[in-house]
């Protein structure tokens, strides 16, 4: 079964490689990949795509949080979510078959960014079937570069991944226990304070910013 799993990690030199690393030395294997900062330039979101059974995937998950650089993840598919990628196409244009080409690409509403007198570069958006069911629809012959994104996706609904707190006795029970790894902590209370998802009064107690 085909799982989408994203990660929220540290934005730093090596973490993507530590990831990498993971499944190429249990021999899982990732059939898409995607990774970008996110509105904090310190952590990236990293959205990968494969396949196995609830068991392969619960270790995968296990040994993914294991890895120091990594922050949060979720199993995207084990509950609503959108799922997009994005792919460029060239195709053969040339006589009769640019008008077929074109209504092709309205159909699956896709949009033509370039074109020359033999060739239409296409952009076209979608989940990964209907990606495949456009380059089935205009054929081996007339397809002459592909270039895919991977997944990219996001849970439906309220749900979120990212560094932020429902109550205030999160927050403050989350800060209080700052002793166990200081460096930690501070880093991660000086990352949300910078960012406006906290603040502190006089009193050291610990506050959500209210949007």
């Amino acid at each position: 079964m085909r799982h989408i799993i994203s990660v929220l990690m540290e934005n730093e030199p090596g973490a993507l490689s530590r990831v990498v690393g993971l499944f190429s030395q249990r021999n899982y294997n990732i059939d898409s990949l995607t990774v970008a900062h996110t509105e904090d330039r310190s952590l990236s979101r990293l959205t990968l795509t494969t396949s196995g059974d609830n068991a392969r995937i619960e270790q995968i998950t296990k040994h993914l949080n294991k890895i120091v650089d990594v922050v949060k993840l979720v199993d995207l598919t084990e509950g609503a979510h959108i799922e997009r990628e994005l792919m460029l196409i060239k195709t053969k244009a040339v006589g009769a078959q640019r008008a077929e080409v074109k209504r092709t690409v309205d159909i699956f509403r896709g949009q033509v960014v370039d074109l020359t007198g033999n060739v239409f570069t296409i952009q076209l958006t979608g989940t990964g079937d209907k990606l495949d069911a456009f380059i089935t629809a205009l054929g081996d012959s007339v397809v002459l570069e592909v270039a895919r994104t991977g997944v990219s996706g996001i849970s439906r609904g309220e749900k979120t991944l990212a560094l932020r707190f429902s109550f205030e006795s999160d927050l403050n029970d989350f800060f209080h226990c700052g002793h166990i790894f200081p460096q930690f902590f501070a880093d991660c209370f000086y990352r949300m304070q910078t960012n406006g998802f906290i603040h502190c009064n006089k009193l050291g107690v610990v506050h959500p910013c209210v949007s």
